[in-house]
């Protein structure tokens, strides 16, 4: 028996992409698809690119209860799916998600003794808080690398890649539908350029 329900879903990232447009494909189950993050314009690009009305968004902290709690009853969801960039601990390293994927878009820390510059980071001994920077993919070995910083790293906090615009951009891949960085330019004058810009229609393109 098929179930006509609303569901939400907390990941704004290329999962959550991914997750939205299979369900809008699902007319006959979903009534209403629910897409929310602490970054409300991350949620409103995704529902942009399906066009479809049955897709709401809302902004919303994981990590606050109450907010949450708030959401959920506002909405009154049959199904709710969390997805959030966390820090974890593991056999006595601190491991840092990032909402990036070494596997997807730096293959190069994985296939060449390359070591990407993380501005402000150093070497796992050389500053006080290290950590594994690690990818989201299902890929066990979607390690970036180990880096240690002055400070301890935050959930949501932004990690700044320095040096990624060689042969990584030509050998990056679309695996698990993880969605590519924008590709910018910052002039001098501090003026900003989006050259260009991915979505689903690349991930589904790459499949037929």
């Amino acid at each position: 028996m098929k179930c006509y329900e609303p569901g939400v879903d907390y990941r704004a990232g290329g999962i959550g992409r991914i997750v939205t447009h299979k369900r809008a494909q699902a007319a006959e189950v979903f009534s209403d698809i629910w897409l929310a993050s602490r970054t409300l314009a991350k949620c409103d690009r995704i529902a942009g690119e399906i066009a479809d009305r049955r897709i709401h968004t809302a902004q919303v902290d994981a990590d606050n209860t109450a907010e949450l709690v708030s959401l959920i009853r506002k909405i009154k969801p049959r199904m709710v799916i969390i997805d959030t960039v966390d820090i974890v601990e593991r056999g006595g390293m601190q491991i840092a998600l990032l909402d990036t994927s070494a596997t997807a878009h730096m293959p190069d820390v994985l296939e060449m003794p390359y070591r990407a510059e993380v501005r402000g980071a150093d070497h796992p001994t050389a500053k006080p808080h290290p950590y594994r920077l690690g990818g989201v993919t299902c890929l066990a070995g979607d390690i970036i690398g180990d880096y240690a910083f002055d400070n301890p790293l935050q959930v949501g906090e932004r990690i700044i890649f320095e040096d990624m615009i060689h042969y990584t951009m030509v050998k990056t891949t679309l695996f698990n539908g993880i969605a590519h960085p924008t590709i910018a330019i910052q002039h001098e004058n501090g003026r900003i350029e989006i050259v260009k810009q991915f979505n689903y229609a690349d991930y589904e393109a790459r499949l037929s």
